[in-house]
């Protein structure tokens, strides 16, 4: 099983709690996800249903949500888009992020479960 992601709760005002995501969780999360891709319908709480399935995979329940889950795909697809379609002058030269970090083929599970408009490569996912 992957690696539990810590929560932080904070201590003044309303109880909102937070869980830190590894990036081993990410990956699983992904992963999961794209194999559970026939759970996400667009029929209604079909995505709820299927993100609730996910936690239990991963020994999640209790500390994420399914709207946390929903949120969290949402912006994994967002960063996704952002780094396969570069703004003009940025550097993602050889497969480097704009964080950093390396696009491998173990991290590149988003490719084809977003519709990208352009042909240009990753520079991952290639044999």
């Amino acid at each position: 099983m992957a690696t539990v992601g810590t929560s932080e709760c904070g201590t003044s005002g309303p109880k909102k709690c937070t869980f830190k995501w590894t990036d081993e969780l990410t990956f699983t999360f992904i992963r999961i996800r794209a194999e559970k891709e026939t759970l996400f319908t667009g029929y209604r709480n079909a995505a709820t249903q299927g993100y609730e399935e996910i936690i239990n995979l991963m020994d999640l329940t209790g500390k994420v949500t399914a709207q946390q889950c929903k949120k969290k795909w949402e912006n994994l697809k967002k960063k996704y888009k952002d780094l396969s379609l570069p703004k003009t002058g940025s550097g993602t030269e050889e497969g480097e992020n704009r964080d950093g970090t390396f696009l491998t083929p173990n991290n590149c599970d988003l490719t084809g479960l977003v519709s990208a408009p352009s042909s240009r490569s990753l520079g991952c996912c290639e044999s």
